[in-house]
């Protein structure tokens, strides 16, 4: 441990304000150690972070954004489906449930009849009535007519769901179907050389609705102005350093000097107990004894002297 603490010790470097560029280096060149930037306003962060930290956490921010909002549309959707189907409640073009009128023998109750589709496999009223599908069939001219693509649902949104875009590339169903809407107006039919990721003669609305009609997520992060944002006015790193030859030697005669006085010191005091000692073993007949003991013996001492004297007079 002495070894260590001669060898080297912790500093502590600070930098006033630091630019975007020192920055960097500062995180560069010390590796991220023990270092604290806390920013002067509201950031993303409570301390400033590199770049490439920064960069991490905003692809995670990202990702999770990705996840988490289609969920979230796809549960308020199933939501509403829920209610519809099971507060058997209509909608204006009732493909969900038919109405039917009884007799005055079943006291004219209105009731409700769930659609059946897929050809009588898939009623309404379940928990599969998302799946239901029909092809629409119009009457034009006289002629019963089908739309490539679109097919109807339970509610108008499953049907939706379930269709594709063929129709919309196909300038003749385009066409019909401005005639069924009495529409003067024919659209454009879409380009087909158009690059995308959802097939638009396989593709279901539903899938693209799902996904958010996102064809690619890009991530256009600016870290200058994270930075600029966070304007860190302080940075300071701790850091261990390796002392030089001269510092060690030094403080290692520091520390010869510093025992030498204490020595010095010690061995006087321990020279002064051995006196006092031996003149108590004078005095008392023993090494250990106390100061009344001491002066007892002196007192007989001087008594002795004093009586002495006093018969020396006499004679």
């Amino acid at each position: 441990m002495i070894f260590a603490g001669l060898t080297q010790q912790t500093r502590t470097y600070t930098v006033k304000s630091p630019s975007e560029a020192t920055f960097e280096i500062f995180y560069n060149q010390y590796q991220a150690q023990d270092i604290s930037c806390p920013c002067s306003r509201t950031s993303i962060d409570v301390e400033a972070i590199t770049s490439k930290s920064f960069e991490i956490q905003v692809a995670s921010s990202l990702n999770t954004f990705i996840q988490q909002t289609p969920l979230t549309f796809l549960h308020t959707l199933q939501f509403i489906r829920d209610a519809f189907r099971s507060n058997q409640l209509q909608n204006m073009f009732m493909t969900t449930w038919e109405i039917a009128f009884t007799t005055a023998a079943e006291n004219y109750i209105v009731a409700t009849i769930p659609r059946s589709y897929n050809n009588g496999t898939c009623l309404c009223a379940t928990s599969l009535s998302a799946t239901c599908w029909r092809p629409l069939d119009f009457v034009l001219h006289q002629r019963t007519i089908t739309l490539p693509g679109l097919v109807g649902g339970c509610l108008p949104v499953d049907g939706l769901r379930q269709s594709t875009m063929e129709c919309l590339f196909d300038s003749t169903c385009l066409s019909m179907l401005s005639t069924l809407l009495n529409s003067s107006m024919v659209p454009p039919s879409l380009n087909t050389s158009v690059v995308t990721r959802f097939p638009y003669l396989t593709t279901k609305l539903g899938t693209i609705i799902d996904e958010l009609f996102v064809e690619e997520w890009i991530n256009a992060s600016n870290f200058s102005a994270y930075y600029q944002a966070c304007s860190p006015r302080l940075c300071q790193v701790r850091f261990n350093e390796h002392n030089n030859a001269i510092y060690i030697i030094t403080t290692l005669l520091g520390f010869y000097g510093g025992l030498t006085v204490c020595l010095r010191f010690i061995v006087l005091r321990i020279m002064d107990c051995r006196m006092i000692c031996a003149r108590h073993l004078e005095i008392c007949g023993k090494e250990l004894c106390c100061i009344t003991e001491v002066e007892e013996q002196q007192e007989k001492q001087v008594a002795i002297l004093q009586n002495g004297n006093a018969k020396l007079k006499r004679f």
